[in-house]
Formats: C-alpha cells, structure tokens, sequence
C-alpha cells in the first residue's frame, strides 16, 4: 500500500504489484481539474511500459490536457 502523501512534488517508491501505476492514474486524475493552463504536470516514470500503462489509463478516463506530459526511460 502506497502512503496517502499531500505534499507535492511526490516521489512514490514500491515493488512490483504494490500498485504505483494506478496511484498515479488516481492522483493524475484528482490533479487535472485544479491544473492552471500555465502549469504543467509531468508524469515521469523509469520504463516505456510504465509510461504506456499510465497514459492508456488516463485516456480511458478523462481528456489529456496538453499541459499534462510525461516522460519516459530514464535509465
């Protein structure tokens, strides 16, 4: 279980199926209404697939604003 954290900006650390990439989506999704234009949210994750899941995840539940980016591979 990841921590309820509600300081920004947040780095979120766990192992594999502990539920990182939907966390994410969730907190992503919370976020967008209360994004200024100017502003920009970036999602950044160490793998491509990671990135894919998140983006997949997002499109299914909401409109992607273009001031919400992500990068990806950082190894």
């Amino acid at each position: 279980m990841i921590p309820e954290i509600n300081e920004k900006p947040t780095m979120m650390i766990a192992g594999p199926g502990a539920g990182k990439t939907y966390e994410m989506v969730e907190r992503i999704v919370e976020a967008i209404p209360e994004l200024k234009p100017n502003r920009i949210l970036a999602a950044i994750t160490f793998t491509n697939a990671a990135t894919d899941s998140i983006k997949r995840r997002l499109e299914e539940q909401i409109h992607i604003p273009p001031n919400v980016r992500h990068l990806e591979n950082l190894t």
